[in-house]
């Protein structure tokens, strides 16, 4: 291709110019295609040949579209695909922001449970500490009353000692 339009631009023969870009119509990817068609066009046109001319303009032309619906299909699945990422990847967030929800919920649940359960506990306690001070209160309470029958039983001796005496 290059041969060839190097001889395009410097006015070399034509039909080597024709044979140089026709062999490299060939060879080269489609990308390159539209170049070479191109000077393909600007020879025949400058051969007057304008049917041949306009036929390889328009294989140009239907190259550019190609290209051109080809870029923009891409570009496409591209903004398909993002869109498809940032959905899941909002889905991702959601999800992680549910589970935490539901962690943190748990845990404040876990954590009312202990403090009821401490508070639970603590009145059991004192439940029992004053079920043992009474217990003792009314264990010397009846040891006092031992003692006050006791001194009653004295007294009631004492007065019988003093009468009889």
């Amino acid at each position: 291709f290059n041969l060839g339009d190097l001889l395009l631009k410097t006015g070399g023969n034509k039909d080597s110019v024709r044979y140089y870009l026709n062999k490299s119509l060939e060879d080269i990817p489609i990308e390159g295609k539209t170049s070479c068609l191109k000077s393909l066009y600007n020879l025949e046109k400058e051969n007057g040949d304008y049917k041949t001319a306009n036929i390889y303009l328009e294989e140009q032309s239907a190259i550019i579209d190609s290209l051109y619906h080809m870029e923009q299909s891409i570009q496409q699945l591209i903004y398909e695909y993002n869109t498809k990422m940032q959905v899941k990847e909002e889905q991702i967030k959601g999800n992680r922001i549910v589970r935490n929800t539901i962690t943190g919920f748990v845990f404040v649940c876990f954590l009312i449970i202990l403090i009821y359960q401490n508070r639970i506990n603590r009145k059991k306690r004192l439940q029992l500490q004053y079920k043992q001070s009474l217990e003792q209160t009314q264990n010397k309470l009846s040891s006092l009353e031992t003692t006050i029958e006791n001194n009653q039983l004295m007294i009631n001796l004492l007065k019988q000692k003093q009468n009889n005496l």
